[in-house]
C-alpha cells in the first residue's frame, strides 16, 4: 500500500513503473478517456482504492 500527494500549485508529471509487470494497460487506457461517470467504475474494476489525506505518523 502506497500513497501520493501533490503540495505545490503547479501541474506534475508522474512516471510509475510496475514490478513486476502488473497488467495495468487496459485501466491507464480506459482512465485516458474516462468522464467523472466513468471513474467510480472504473477504479473498483482495476482494484484502485482512494482514502481521504491521512496524517503524518
Amino acid at each position: 500500500m502506497h500513497g501520493l500527494r501533490k503540495t505545490r500549485e503547479e501541474p506534475a508529471t508522474l512516471l510509475m513503473l510496475l514490478w513486476p509487470g502488473v497488467p495495468r494497460e487496459e485501466y491507464f487506457a480506459q482512465l485516458a478517456g474516462a468522464d467523472e461517470d466513468d471513474l467510480a467504475r472504473l477504479h473498483a474494476a482495476h482494484d484502485n482504492h482512494f482514502v481521504e489525506e491521512l496524517s503524518a505518523c
